[in-house]
C-alpha cells in the first residue's frame, strides 16, 4: 500500500505544479550587456593580420620572349641507298654539318629513315649531331 500512496502523491505534486504555471522571465537588457562584454573580449584578444609587401622586379616588355615563337626545325630523311635530303632537297653529310654549324642552338633536328637503310648511316647522322652539341634530336617513326 504505501508504494501506492506515494505514486499518488507524486502524481498529485505533478498535478499542482502544471497548475501555477511556471514563469521564466528574462530580461533583453541584461542579454545586449552580455553581447557587449563579449564583443569587448573578442576584438581586445584579436590580433590583427599585417600584411606583408613583397617587390617584384617585373621584365620589360622589349626584353620578354614571344611564347608563341617556335624554334627553328629542319628535317633530315635518310634514304635505302644511304642518301640524305634536307627538308626533301637532296644533301651530303658534309653540306649538313655546314647547315648544323650556321643554325641557332635551339634548332630542332628531326631524322627519319627508311626501313631499308643501313643502320651506319643513321649513326654517322647522329655522331655529327651530338659532336656539335646538338641536344635537340627527334626521331621519325613514321612516314611524312
Amino acid at each position: 500500500m504505501k508504494k501506492r500512496s506515494i505514486a499518488i502523491w507524486s502524481k498529485d505534486v505533478r498535478r499542482r505544479g502544471r497548475g501555477e504555471g511556471f514563469h521564466l522571465d528574462i530580461a533583453p537588457i541584461n542579454l545586449i550587456d552580455l553581447l557587449l562584454i563579449l564583443l569587448i573580449f573578442f576584438i581586445t584578444t584579436t590580433t590583427f593580420l599585417q600584411l606583408k609587401v613583397i617587390d617584384l622586379n617585373l621584365p620589360n616588355a622589349a626584353a620578354a620572349k614571344d611564347p608563341k615563337k617556335k624554334p627553328h626545325a629542319y628535317t633530315i630523311a635518310i634514304d635505302a641507298n644511304c642518301s640524305y635530303y634536307l627538308d626533301k632537297n637532296a644533301t651530303t653529310l658534309r653540306a649538313l654539318e655546314e647547315t648544323v654549324n650556321a643554325a641557332s642552338p635551339d634548332t630542332l633536328y628531326r631524322i627519319g629513315a627508311d626501313e631499308e637503310s643501313k643502320h651506319r648511316c643513321f649513326i654517322a647522322l647522329l655522331d655529327l649531331l651530338t659532336q656539335k652539341g646538338v641536344d635537340k634530336i627527334s626521331i621519325l617513326t613514321e612516314e611524312r
